[in-house]
């Protein structure tokens, strides 16, 4: 991965990330938030699901000023 993990959005603990034959999932180690990216869906094969996963923790709104 060449992306790095933000902190997590709920409790700012650190996160890990890992990819099986089915899934990509990233989560908190502090307080359990998890997001899960599948990549077989049906007879598809998604096989960017990692990097799509972390994109997807990491992305965060705009905190107003």
């Amino acid at each position: 991965m060449t992306e790095q993990l933000k902190p997590c959005p709920f409790c700012g603990g650190s996160c890990r990330a890992q990819s099986t034959i089915t899934d990509a999932a990233v989560w908190c180690v502090g307080c359990g938030a998890k997001l899960v990216r599948l990549h077989r869906v049906g007879t598809t094969v998604d096989w960017d699901s990692m990097p799509r996963a972390i994109a997807a923790w990491n992305r965060r709104a705009e905190v107003p000023s």
